[in-house]
């Protein structure tokens, strides 16, 4: 198993996200021996079946709620979620767009900015607008917004309701140093916890998240960092099932979120069915051709943890060339959690 995640993306902010079980994968290289946009593949699982963009639209447009998981530093897969959702748009679908990234707290700004009224004593430009929405939510140092904002200028152009799907970051931070049991009434009145849960998850989650942080945190922080993974999990079901009442019976909620938070039978998706049971979702897991091109499938297999199998990931992965890495992939992302050697 593979990661790919950062401390500061599992509790902060930009994500980078769980690579997953892919039980080896495989695409014809390109000339140069690398992977490029014009390999880029759909697949449905379990069987592999390719897909043309076509019947992946049809299978798309009949659900109430749409997942696009994401690899976070990829642009193209930013750029087929603008793609996606401007062909919802155009087939006339009632849309409401929900972010990982944003949490609830921060809605009111989206919402202002994409379906609001504009002040009568404040007239701006449009490149007012977004840089000043961009200060209120807290963005204006992280250039991942160029990432981001093309999905939510969409949706103002459409008038289309968009919110935060998230915890407070404040929550987040307290739940991951204190755990639940420390923390005051007043902090756990908005979470939205669910007993949806599992020990052999538990497992597999600990074990992933040792892992991303190099094998130096400590069990009782592994514990709380899980324990923050569910709250942020639930809460965001919780925001969708909300948004979802508001719209009318043929409307469709589409969340933007890091594949994490869809994989292994036990993410937002099943949730969101533990709260309003029978409601129809699709989640398409944008992911990146190993740079290597070595392997027979694409298609995750489901992983067996203390007994109990979990099913893949995704019914659905559009694959495509992978992002350059910013240092060139030189960096050793395990030495922030090194300690130096005393004197």
């Amino acid at each position: 198993m593979s990661l790919r995640w950062s401390l500061k993306g599992l509790f902060g902010g930009f994500v980078l996200p769980l690579v997953g079980l892919l039980g080896g994968c495989g695409v014809l290289p390109s000339p140069e021996g690398a992977p490029s946009a014009r390999d880029e593949r759909i697949l449905r699982a379990p069987g592999g079946e390719i897909l043309t963009r076509e019947a992946l639209m049809e299978a798309m447009a009949g659900v109430r709620v749409l997942y696009l998981g994401e690899q976070h530093d990829n642009p193209r897969h930013h750029a087929i979620q603008e793609e996606i959702i401007a062909e919802l748009i155009r087939r006339g679908r009632p849309l409401a767009l929900g972010f990982e990234f944003f949490s609830r707290e921060q809605t009111g700004w989206l919402m202002n900015h994409t379906v609001g009224k504009p002040s009568p004593f404040m007239p701006m430009s449009e490149t007012h607008a977004e840089a000043l929405l961009r200060s209120r939510l807290g963005w204006s140092q992280r250039e991942e917004w160029a990432f981001y904002y093309p999905l939510i200028k969409l949706a103002a152009t459409h008038h289309l309701p968009v919110f935060g799907a998230d915890l407070d970051q404040g929550i987040r931070t307290r739940l991951a140093r204190t755990g639940i049991k420390e923390m005051f009434r007043v902090e756990k009145e908005g979470l939205p916890l669910t007993p949806f849960a599992h020990p052999a998850y538990a497992t597999l989650m600990r074990a992933q998240l040792t892992e991303v942080h190099c094998g130096h945190a400590p069990a009782d922080m592994v514990a709380r960092l899980y324990e923050t993974w569910l709250a942020r999990n639930d809460t965001m079901a919780a925001s969708i099932v909300s948004m979802l009442a508001d719209l009318p019976p043929e409307g469709m909620v589409i969340v933007i979120l890091g594949a994490g938070h869809i994989a292994h039978g036990m993410g937002v998706p099943e949730r969101v069915a533990w709260r309003q049971p029978g409601l129809s979702q699709l989640a398409l897991g944008l992911r990146e051709f190993p740079a290597d091109g070595g392997g027979d499938s694409l298609v995750p297999q489901p992983v067996t943890i203390d007994g109990v199998t979990f099913p893949p990931e995704y019914e659905y992965l559009w694959y495509t060339a992978p992002a350059p890495a910013p240092d060139g992939g030189k960096e050793d992302r395990c030495r922030q959690f090194k300690t130096k050697p005393s004197n």
